[in-house]
């Protein structure tokens, strides 16, 4: 088995729950995340929260 996941949220939302000033890319629904996929994580960059 592989660890399949899906990542779906509005955008504002996950800005508000990590404090984030911007989401720099078109983040859209994903529904059949692989392993080895590139995916968006939230980052601490010097004591501040970032999207990358």
């Amino acid at each position: 088995m592989c660890g399949r996941f899906t990542l779906v949220t509005d955008p504002e939302k996950l800005m508000s729950r990590f404090h984030l000033q911007e989401i720099p890319f078109d983040l859209k629904p994903r529904y059949n995340i692989a392993p080895g996929q590139q995916i968006p994580a939230i980052l601490a960059d010097g004591g501040r929260r970032r999207i990358g």
